[in-house]
Parts: structure tokens; sequence; C-alpha cells
């Protein structure tokens, strides 16, 4: 590690508006300093204010919350996705190397296909089905070619009370509706941001193997069991029906199976297993 290590660890976290990381800012943690940029103050496209955020200054690693996540709205906008995704994230880890910043990258289970019936691994092929996991799937390309200090963490199904999720989704349909359909052939694992938040600290602060992570809640749940359990927890009585995907067409292609293998992070920080509903109802009941 470099000598910065020796001291306090100092953060930047850009993209600070969204729900990783505004759940990033809400941990308190001992030795770690961490300063939040959102959009307005950092834009990750500007090479400009980057160079301006990182030269000469003392932080010690570099979280990138910050992404084009509009899965749907990237098939019509790849332009927009490949900037933000890919080009800026090649430019962050020049700008990391040059100034010996460790990146923390966050990036997705799109990366998959979802043809697998077993949880992905680390090693296993990235086969992105659209313009968001192909990209993000390139940012991930151009960090590893760069650095040998960085983490890429993948994540699955973020819900957290900031911002625009499934779970509050589900809420606000069910003040309206008096029926919920939801597809029931898209498996994966919904991950409380606090929760994912409070592993990629902890992992710095460990000073793990620099390396590709996944991590998620424990689940391997369909989209309509996660609502269930929304509406159950809340005692919310509204008629729930599962239906395929191809009854609800989006523009973008899921994959149908992305649950993530999280036993390499779960070794590493000898984490013990939680239900996910227990994580969901600790996001609920601060809503």
């Amino acid at each position: 590690m470099s000598s910065k290590m020796e001291g306090a660890i100092k953060i930047a976290v850009l993209g600070a508006a969204g729900q990783l990381g505004k759940s990033l800012l809400s941990q308190s943690v001992a030795g770690v300093e961490l300063s939040g940029f959102d959009r307005a103050q950092i834009d990750i496209c500007d090479k400009e204010q980057l160079e301006k955020l990182l030269t000469g200054k003392d932080y010690t690693h570099v979280i990138n919350c910050a992404a084009f996540t509009q899965v749907d709205l990237a098939e019509n906008q790849e332009d927009k996705a490949e900037a933000i995704n890919h080009k800026a994230v090649r430019h962050l880890a020049q700008l990391c190397k040059k100034n010996h910043i460790v990146l923390v990258h966050i990036s997705t289970d799109f990366v998959f296909d979802g043809k697998s019936n077993i949880p992905y691994v680390e090693t296993d092929k990235p086969k992105p089905l659209g313009v968001y996991g192909n990209t993000k799937w390139k940012g991930e390309m151009s960090i590893q070619s760069a650095l040998e200090k960085y983490y890429i963490f993948r994540t699955s199904w973020l819900y957290s009370v900031y911002g625009h999720n499934f779970v509050k989704t589900i809420l606000q349909l069910a003040e309206s509706q008096t029926k919920l359909e939801v597809v029931d052939d898209q498996i994966g694992s919904p991950t409380h941001a606090e929760n994912f938040a409070a592993v990629i600290l902890k992992s710095i602060q460990n000073q793990i193997p620099f390396g590709v992570y996944h991590y998620s809640d424990d689940a391997a749940i369909s989209w309509y069991d996660f609502a269930k359990e929304i509406l159950n927890q809340k005692q919310i009585l509204l008629p729930i029906y599962p239906i395929p995907s191809a009854q609800r067409p989006t523009a973008a292609i899921r994959p149908a199976y992305s649950v993530l293998n999280t036993k390499k992070i779960r070794d590493q920080l000898q984490l013990k297993s939680k239900p996910w509903q227990k994580s969901l109802h600790s996001m609920l009941i601060k809503l």
C-alpha cells in the first residue's frame, strides 16, 4: 500500500446523490473520512473537474457510484451510457493511477446474460444482453487494464429509503391499484444499499486483496416473490399475481437469472448470513 494508507482513510464518493452514495455517507466508520460529490458538483464526464478534485489532494480512495443506470433508456441513448459507464470510468482509472488512489467501482449483475442456473462467480465470463450491461462491462475492463489497485463490486437489485427503487414503486402502486401483476421469471437477489455500503467500507478498512467481488443479500427470488414480501411486511391486503416477462415487454432484455455468488467477499470479511426479509424489514421501518 502507498504511504497514504498509514494515516486516516480519506474517500471521495462520486455519485453521492444516488441510493448507494447516500447510504455510504450515512455510515459512520472510525478512521474513515467520507466526502460526497453529486453530479452538480462533479460530473464524471468532465475531465477538468475530475482532475481538479483528485490532483494534489490526499484522497486514499475514490468510490465511483456514478453511472447511467436507466436500463431501458440506455437502449436509445447508447452514446450517453457509453460516456458515463465506460469513457468517464476509463479516465477516472487513469487519474487514480496518476495520483496513487485506490479506485472502488460499482458494477452490476447485468454484465451476465442470465443463462446460468447457478449463482455467478467473479471469474465467470460476462456476456451482457444490452447497452447498460455492455457499457458497465467495458468500464470494468478499462479499470483492470489501467490499474493494479482497484476494487470492482458487482451487486444486484439495490433498494433503500433513498431515491427510486422497486420497493418504493410497489408501495406506490399499492396505493392506487386494485391488484398487482409482477413478473415471476426473473430471478435475482434484492440488496439493501445500507448493507452493501457497510461491506464496501469494511473491505477498504480491512485492506482485503484487490480485485472483483460480488455482493448481494442472501436470496434467490423473483420480482413477484419480492413484491409479495413487501406487501406482507407492510400488511397491505392487495391481490398480487405472477406473470411472465413476455406480458411486460421492456426495451432492454433482462437476465432471467442473475444471482451472484458472494462467497469470496463473505470469506474475506467473515460475514454472517442474514435473511433478506430482515434486511427488507430494516429498510421499511425507516420509510
